[in-house]
């Protein structure tokens, strides 16, 4: 499948005050900087774990490569299953796994080549599951799923998806904090010179929120 993965700027989800108290460099002249390099850490770690920190708006685009167009490959995911997305796993009947975890579905649509997408309706022309890590979308079989394959272009998914929302209620899991700061500290103070982010001990700690990469 080609796919595509959309969403807005990435940020660092912990505050630069405290990142500057773990690196231990308090000069207004390095805040730019530290920003910077903490923004680029969050980005490798959600590359890292397969999944974004903080929640946001997604859209997703999937269309069929040319080995996807053939009649052989359809049969064989209509008697196996398969999952669309960033994923290793088979999984039960037609559903298309997401490539991050997901709080809520906007819309989906899906296009014939030429025409202008068609918006699906929820409950109707498909269900989601978004309880599971990985979420799921299972269209109704003959409307749409068969159709995908003869002569829809492309699906189109904007849902809100990420770890959590970054609130009191719900805030960015420690571990996660501690993994920017340390490696935010390593970066500054390695600057211009070739180093290793990741040991064991920081794959450790980002275990418990691995999925897969999403880049």
């Amino acid at each position: 499948m080609l796919e595509s993965l959309t969403t807005t700027e990435i940020v660092c989800p912990v505050p630069i005050t405290l990142i500057q108290q773990y690196i231990g460099v308090l000069d207004p002249s390095q805040t730019t900087i530290i920003q910077m390099m903490a923004n680029s850490i969050t980005r490798t770690i959600e590359n890292r774990i397969g999944n974004y920190i903080i929640q946001r708006p997604i859209v997703w685009v999937c269309s069929k490569s040319r080995q996807d167009q053939s009649k052989d490959y359809y049969d064989s995911w209509l008697s196996s299953g398969i999952s669309f997305g960033w994923s290793w796993n088979q999984t039960i009947s037609q559903w298309i796994t997401l490539p991050t975890s997901a709080v809520s579905i906007e819309s989906v649509s899906i296009a014939r080549w030429g025409e202008a997408d068609v918006l699906l309706v929820g409950g109707d022309d498909y269900v989601a599951d978004l309880e599971t890590q990985e979420a799921r979308i299972q269209f109704s079989f003959y409307d749409y799923v068969s159709e995908f394959y003869n002569s829809y272009a492309h699906l189109v998914v904007n849902y809100t998806g990420g770890i959590c929302a970054g609130t009191t209620d719900d805030p960015v899991p420690s571990s996660i904090q501690y993994v920017i700061c340390e490696l935010t500290k390593r970066l500054f103070e390695k600057r211009g010179e070739p180093s290793a982010l990741f040991t064991v001990g920081i794959e450790t700690m980002l275990n418990e929120h691995m999925r897969y990469a999403i880049a």
